[in-house]
């Protein structure tokens, strides 16, 4: 997949404002993304994309948060578990502190981000019909990016059916369905977002951000998912 990703596409996409902020390098800019639930893509691509900009240097001036266009229960649920899981321990705990909860998105967000990027060009849609956003302002990351009407892959099916009924083949399939998902969302945020973002700002890309490191034993990810499951439901 990511051998077919354009950063120059997505150059074309960005509204002139946000590159023109993105060149001074000193007003603060705010980007989100946006999937149906902020469960699984979204909140990764939020972390990804705060993790890929600390090794550029943007991060100072440039917001990054995410939101679900359509949550099933509101601000409620907790994100994808086996997301935090797979991050790096720097970005599990950065997670966590981000929150626990999915955030839906507010008519109101579309005033506090400069860019809304979304998983798809139906979410665009929705965004635009249902909450009266820009279409300047969103862009479809598989439609800026590879010219593609598909959607980003979602492991909701495997994880959610691991949460309802955790046996270990179940656990192991939203595992699996987990890093497929982050599998793809990495290049797309490391050779696709970072690499626009720093050519319209001037800045020389760095090494590739590394793959995200895993909790190394079998034993240790279902402590930590575990754990991270009775803390949510003590705490809400």
């Amino acid at each position: 997949m990511s051998n077919s990703l354009n950063p120059d596409r997505l150059i074309d996409a960005l509204p002139q404002a946000f590159k023109e902020n993105l060149k001074k390098g000193r007003q603060p800019l705010s980007i989100a993304f946006v999937c149906t639930a902020n469960y699984n893509r979204s909140p990764a691509l939020e972390l990804l994309m705060k993790e890929a900009l600390d090794e550029a240097l943007l991060l100072p001036y440039i917001d990054v948060r995410s939101a679900g266009a359509r949550p099933w229960d509101g601000n409620g649920g907790p994100i994808n578990p086996y997301l935090i899981e797979e991050m790096k321990d720097e970005s599990r705990v950065r997670a966590e502190a981000m929150r626990s909860k999915a955030m839906e998105w507010s008519p109101n967000a579309k005033e506090l981000a400069d860019v809304i990027f979304t998983v798809s060009f139906s979410h665009r849609e929705i965004l635009h019909r249902e909450y009266d956003v820009a279409w300047r302002k969103t862009i479809s990351l598989p439609h800026a990016l590879q010219g593609s009407n598909t959607e980003l892959y979602d492991p909701q099916e495997a994880v959610g059916m691991a949460l309802r009924n955790p046996t270990p083949k179940n656990i192991e399939a939203a595992r699996t369905d987990t890093r497929r998902m982050l599998d793809e969302l990495g290049p797309i945020v490391n050779e696709g977002i970072i690499p626009a973002f720093c050519k319209v700002a001037g800045i020389d890309v760095g090494p590739e951000v590394e793959t995200p490191k895993r909790l190394e034993s079998e034993e240790a990810k279902n402590e930590y998912i575990q754990d991270y499951i009775q803390r949510f439901y003590s705490e809400n």
